[in-house]
């Protein structure tokens, strides 16, 4: 999967992950990269797409690719359908696909036409479906700025304010923020307003000066209907691709000096609304300065407030992370006027330091808390990709949460273990 290297990439990943002026240049780089493999007609490869996050991005960000892409990108994932329904044994399908692979290498006669008449096919199919609308806000965005560029800041804003829609994933946000820098020109009111509307939608974007944290709400339902309403809200079509999106999770929870704290936090999140709680990062979300929580996971009965320590290498939890703890214990005692929550630390030691203290007790996701929790999240990802996606209901994605042990009301006392004093 392509990193972002400029400070301004990591900030757009972060603040508008969905926008095409963030995507854009990460599919541009995957195209690039599959383009090298052939520079003439007469050449020919296969591509392997490795690693969870990229298989992930790609199945999530499909329409977005060319049109050729799109197509190969279709066929394949049908031959791997057809595999998994046809050979049940992880050996049996492992030598479909080797044959296949043989085949195209030796450019058999059969694979050939059955490729070209089948990747021509779902190509035509793929630009009688392909939508201007998908370019509506990047046209929109440059046209905004050459009126911006002649000072006509009000047709800059309206033409953006016309991309504006009711769907709830339509990035409406960042909409609302670049409309309130063409307004800040002339009416300074309505660009506050707007930028307030845009945080509301978005919450790593910007706030306005006179924006304050909101409380979130505790979520209610079961396991299973939360996960349907995941599954509804991000798109899935496929159990595969679930699977791949569950495990491409997984993989940034590493307790190592080599990991990425950005990452490991917005997988916590992730994984909390995986779990069904309203899950939220109140301390990079809003630039709290009076000490807001890494992460916050709400449910009816549960309420954990979470600090990420993911890259201490030593055999103690230090003062300074006991007093973030108890910081962002303290915060939502009082925000939330609750003492009914958890106070949790992800950290690889259960031991605190011989000068730390805390008034609340802390529970720690430890090293070997940790693996398990992550070997149950993998088998969450196998048991989903078992079945098709139409199978899962909210009655057996229920019992697929029992089966795994990932229920909400026993995290606590599954994936965590009382801090220690040393």
């Amino acid at each position: 999967m392509p990193n972002q290297n400029s400070l301004a990439d990591e900030s757009d990943t972060q603040r508008i992950p969905n926008s095409i002026t963030t995507i854009s240049p990460t599919i541009h780089e995957i195209e690039q990269g599959m383009g090298r493999t052939v520079r003439s007609k007469s050449d020919y490869s296969l591509i392997f797409l490795l690693g969870d996050k990229l298989q992930d991005f790609i199945s999530r960000h499909s329409n977005m690719f060319t049109p050729e892409t799109q197509a190969q990108w279709k066929f394949f994932k049908q031959i791997a359908k057809d595999i998994k329904h046809n050979y049940s044994s992880i050996e049996e399908s492992n030598k479909q696909l080797n044959n296949l692979i043989e085949k195209v290498l030796v450019q058999d006669d059969s694979w050939i036409q059955l490729y070209k008449s089948k990747v021509q096919k779902i190509y035509k199919e793929v630009l009688s479906q392909k939508q201007d609308q998908d370019y509506t806000f990047e046209q929109a965005e440059q046209a905004a700025w050459q009126y911006a560029l002649n000072k006509n800041y009000q047709e800059a804003a309206r033409v953006i304010n016309q991309t504006v829609t009711s769907d709830s994933g339509s990035n409406n946000g960042i909409k609302y923020e670049l409309m309130a820098t063409y307004y800040d020109k002339f009416d300074q009111q309505r660009a506050f307003d707007l930028q307030k509307k845009a945080h509301n939608e978005q919450s790593f974007l910007f706030k306005s000066p006179n924006s304050s944290y909101s409380k979130r709400t505790k979520k209610v339902g079961s396991e299973g209907i939360s996960f349907c309403e995941y599954i509804k809200k991000y798109g899935f079509e496929d159990s595969n691709d679930l699977a791949t999106h569950i495990r491409a999770i997984n993989d940034d929870l590493l307790y190592t000096n080599y990991a990425d704290e950005t990452n490991f936090r917005a997988s916590i999140q992730k994984l909390g609304e995986l779990l069904g709680f309203d899950s939220s990062q109140p301390e990079a979300e809003t630039a709290i300065k009076e000490g807001g929580p890494d992460n916050l996971w709400l449910d009816q009965s549960t309420q954990i407030v979470i600090e990420d320590k993911n890259r201490r290498a030593s055999d103690e939890i230090f003062k300074g992370d006991v007093e973030q703890i108890t910081t962002s214990s303290n915060w939502f005692a009082e925000k939330y006027q609750s003492q009914t929550f958890y106070s949790v630390i992800f950290h690889p030691s259960i031991i605190f330091a011989s000068d730390a203290h805390t008034n609340f007790k802390v529970h720690v996701v430890s090293e070997s808390k940790l693996q398990l929790l992550k070997e149950a999240i993998y088998k969450l990802a196998v048991g989903i990709c078992q079945e098709s996606l139409n199978y899962w209901s909210a009655e057996n994605l229920q019992n697929l949460f029992c089966d795994t042990k990932l229920l909400k009301h026993s995290f606590i006392s599954t994936y965590t273990v009382p801090a220690k004093k040393n």
